[in-house]
């Protein structure tokens, strides 16, 4: 059987086949602290913004778009290189445990866009990137894009991951695309992750 593509889909292959030619494969780390006492932080603020998600941002919400939300709420927490590295390959995973049956590794190429598209060195981003997708966007005076976070900011950070958590369960205004019962229960684990890290 012979499969046709829509020049759409041609299109989007291209610009994925660039986006991975640009993108550099480094060495991943796993997440490298939410803490380190002592150093100040380029996030000028000590209250982080509430948290909302776009969903998979620029990539159609799926059956992963629970993976999004959890990556998206590593990424409005901000923190240091490794971290977003570590975010980015959990995404990679994730997604690539509930996108089966594709002819492509749609984690792999939601990697690859995230890998590009939210780092620091997309666009103009120094000191102040704004695109909505950046690392750290819950800090909106942030100095640059990556940091330590204090003990203050982190305080911070837990008492929003609470209400997130609460409003997932009913007692609150989620602010984040619509999620099945299974994929609430997914963003809560990863909620439950983030707070055991703090």
């Amino acid at each position: 059987m012979r499969t046709t593509l829509l020049p759409g889909a041609l299109a989007l292959l291209a610009l994925l086949a660039l986006l991975a030619l640009l993108t550099a494969c480094g060495e991943p780390s796993e997440m490298e602290s939410l803490s380190r006492p002592g150093e100040r932080s380029a996030y000028a603020s000590s209250q982080i913004q509430p948290f909302t998600s776009d969903g998979c941002s620029l990539f159609p919400d799926g059956d992963w778009v629970h993976c999004c939300v959890a990556h998206d709420l590593r990424y409005w927490m901000g923190g240091l290189e490794g971290d977003k590295q570590a975010a980015d390959l959990r995404l990679w995973s994730c997604v690539d445990e509930v996108a089966t049956g594709y002819w492509f590794d749609v984690g792999w190429w939601m990697y690859q866009a995230v890998d590009l598209l939210a780092s620091p060195s997309w666009g103009p981003v120094e000191p102040k990137q704004t695109e909505p997708w950046r690392w750290g966007y819950g800090w909106p005076d942030k100095e640059s894009a990556y940091s330590e976070l204090t003990p203050d900011q982190i305080i911070s950070i837990g008492r929003e991951l609470v209400r997130v958590r609460d409003s997932l369960q009913g007692s609150g205004t989620y602010s984040g695309p619509p999620l099945t019962q299974e994929q609430q229960q997914a963003v809560l684990q990863a909620i439950e992750g983030y707070l055991g890290q703090i």
